[in-house]
């Protein structure tokens, strides 16, 4: 019996990491017969072949976005998305606490100790 992949799924639908840091992996599965063949994408761009999504540099904020695996064989493709949200580093200026969450800027006026 031959399938083209289904069933497509990502072991974390949001990742949340702090700017200048690594992520965790994303794992892509998918169900299929021949086994799929896996790439990650980002901006219509590969980013990786394989099904783990492994990212070794540091993150920034425009690296935040819809991450995309595609699963495929010869007879078809099949997709999953993983957000990555990565979070500002707070920064402290003016008696406010600026920084990001799910991608909103927040301000906070500091206590004094």
């Amino acid at each position: 019996m031959t399938d083209a992949p289904d069933n497509t799924t990502v072991s974390e639908e949001v990742v949340y990491v702090q700017e200048e840091t690594i992520p965790g992996r994303v794992i892509c599965k998918s169900r299929a017969n021949p086994e799929p063949t896996y790439e990650w994408l980002h901006n219509n761009k590969t980013v990786i072949r394989g099904n783990a999504l492994i990212i070794n540099t540091s993150m920034m904020r425009n690296d935040t976005g819809r991450y995309t695996c595609a699963a495929f064989n010869k007879h078809g493709r099949n997709t999953a998305e993983t957000f990555i949200d990565v979070q500002s580093i707070t920064l402290r200026a003016c008696g406010f606490c600026y920084g990001h969450v799910l991608g909103q800027l927040i301000t906070q006026k500091k206590t004094p100790f």
